[in-house]
Order: C-alpha cells, then sequence, then structure tokens
C-alpha cells in the first residue's frame, strides 16, 4: 500500500572543515542529494577550498523514503567516487518536528576504516500530506502550524470574512441616499472670487551712471557724453615717500680670499701661500695625499712588527738554538 506522499524542502547552505590531501591545489566542491530515487546536484563552487557555500534550495516528494543521503565531490578529483564524502540522516525526526537545520558530519570510507573529513549543513522543512506548502513557507518563526483541514460543519457555520466585510445589494442603495440627503441638506456654496492679477512691475527711480540723473516714470533721457574723467591724485609728500631701495649685497666667490694680505691670493687652481680662510682644491688633495701616506707608513710598520713578535714566540716555543732574525722593516 502506497503512502500519501508530503513534501520535503531540502536547503542546502554550505560545508566546512573539508581535509584534502592537496589543500594548497585548487577544488572545485559541488554536493549531490538523495531521497530514495529522486536526486539533486547544486552548483559547483569554483576554488571554494575547505568552506564551499551554496545556499540552494530543492523539493521533493517524500512518501516511504526512510533516509536522506548526501554527498560532497571534488569536480577535479580523478577519483571521485573514492574521495567523496558521505552523510545519512533518518527521516523520522523530520517528520515528527517539521522542521530542522542541522550540521550532518560527513566521512570517508577507505577500506574497513570511516574517517570524518568535514561537515555540511542543511535546513529542512516538512509538509504532511494535506497541508498547504505556501502557507508554510511564509511561518516567520519556522515553527511547523497545523493546518489540517476544517469540518464541513464548522465551516459551513462560520461566516467568510468577505461576505461579512462586503456590503450586499440592499446596503448598496441606502447608502447612497443617505449621501444624497447629506448633500442636498446643506446649503450651496458659491465658488470663490477669482483671484486678483498682480500689478505690473514699476519702472526703475534711478540709474548711476556716474553723474546723478534722476529719471521719472515714463522718460529716460539720453546719457551724458561729455563727462570729464577724474583728476588724478597729487604725488605723495615728502615724508610718505617709499624708501630707496637696499644697495645690492656683495658675494664671496669660491676660492676668493674676502681678507686680502700682502700675500697672494687664492684662486680655484692656485695652490700657493697667502693668509685666507677658503683653500684650492690643490691643497685639499694634497694634504688629503699626504694623511693617507701616512697611515699607510704607520700600517706597514705594526705589520712589520707584529710579524717579528710572531717569529719570536714561534723560535722560542720550539727552543731553537739561534734567534730568527727579524725582518727588515720597510
Amino acid at each position: 500500500m502506497t503512502t500519501a506522499a508530503g513534501i520535503l524542502v531540502i536547503g542546502v547552505e554550505g560545508a566546512r572543515d573539508l581535509q584534502f590531501r592537496h589543500p594548497h591545489r585548487k577544488h572545485d566542491v559541488y554536493c549531490v542529494v538523495r531521497v530514495g530515487s529522486q536526486v539533486a546536484t547544486t552548483q559547483v563552487a569554483m576554488d571554494a577550498g575547505s568552506s564551499p557555500m551554496w545556499n540552494q534550495t530543492f523539493q521533493c516528494q517524500l512518501a516511504d523514503e526512510d533516509y536522506l543521503e548526501v554527498e560532497v565531490k571534488d569536480a577535479h578529483s580523478r577519483r571521485g567516487h573514492l574521495h567523496a564524502r558521505h552523510a545519512t540522516l533518518p527521516l523520522a525526526s523530520i517528520r515528527a518536528t517539521g522542521s530542522q537545520s542541522l550540521d550532518l558530519p560527513l566521512f570517508v570510507q577507505r577500506g574497513l576504516s570511516r574517517d570524518q573529513k568535514g561537515v555540511v549543513r542543511l535546513a529542512l522543512t516538512y509538509w504532511p500530506p494535506g497541508t498547504v506548502h505556501h502557507q508554510r513557507l511564509h511561518t516567520p518563526t519556522g515553527t511547523p502550524l497545523d493546518l489540517a483541514p476544517a469540518s464541513a460543519s464548522a465551516t459551513a457555520s462560520a461566516p467568510s470574512p468577505a461576505a461579512a466585510t462586503a456590503p450586499g445589494p440592499a446596503a448598496a442603495p441606502a447608502a447612497a441616499d443617505a449621501k444624497l440627503g447629506a448633500s442636498a441638506s446643506a446649503p450651496f456654496a458659491a465658488p470663490p472670487p477669482p483671484a486678483a492679477p498682480p500689478p505690473p512691475p514699476s519702472p526703475p527711480q534711478g540709474v548711476c551712471i556716474g553723474v546723478p540723473v534722476v529719471l521719472t516714470p515714463g522718460y529716460y533721457p539720453a546719457i551724458p557724453t561729455g563727462v570729464t574723467p577724474p583728476t588724478p591724485l597729487p604725488p605723495h609728500p615728502p615724508g610718505l615717500r617709499p624708501p630707496p631701495p637696499f644697495p645690492p649685497q656683495q658675494q664671496l666667490v669660491y676660492g676668493a680670499n674676502p681678507n686680502p694680505g700682502p700675500g697672494p691670493t687664492h684662486s680655484l687652481n692656485n695652490g700657493g701661500g697667502g693668509g685666507g680662510l677658503f683653500h684650492g682644491p690643490v691643497e685639499l688633495a694634497r694634504s688629503a695625499l699626504g694623511g693617507a701616506t701616512d697611515v699607510l707608513r704607520t700600517t706597514r710598520e705594526t705589520v712589520a712588527r707584529t710579524a717579528a713578535q710572531a717569529t719570536e714566540a714561534v723560535s722560542s716555543a720550539l727552543g731553537g738554538g739561534r734567534p730568527a732574525q727579524r725582518p727588515l722593516l720597510m
């Protein structure tokens, strides 16, 4: 005997903690849902890694089926049937509660071992046979409603909302007569008089053109052309004249002697004597070369002295009869 089929709505939200053998590779993951012979497949989450999201809803007929099967697969896996993650859910609890939102553990079967490799999240809603599908979809709290059909006697005794609110054929003329009587008893109100047009704009009373001219309404004289220009201002008095500009400052030239003495002055290419604060590049190079020569001589003497001390130490340690000769200083 075949049982009447209800409606099961399956919402596949996503998965998490999917463990792959190569986590750094690209994984395009999708989900397959089976209820008896009915199969639904989600879209492929491209490069989703270990936490794909689908957010898809499927609807199927639920009659005698006892289990819901879920498989999560990788589209890039060559052996997808071996690396698929499976989950099985009994449907008895869904028939009892009406709706559930749960996380199903996913397992991978390798021989006799069964290892958990992630979790898939589902949202399930069940409508028993004889209930209205769309009324349960709009339930704000998600709690299943008792939508069993009412008895025939209760349906016949209770008036429909449309019949209670809609006026009958006799009520419509009465309402129209009431409105007509109210309008006949009220006095007739005359329409308001039309508003007066706005006054025309008044002409300008005066125009400033440099010479005081008074304009009368309706008469505009010609603009005078013989107006003399204003006289320039007198020059500044002696006490208010600006101060004279400063004389140009004397600039120092590199290599020149700011305090020339009896000796010859320095220049850019002159390495001669003479007092002064600035030196030419020849003198600077000569002093730098002399300092480098002194450093080189000191270094060579230090190296020779260190070598002699090391030779004496080796000779004394070996117990030689004749002391080693010191190297000549260069």
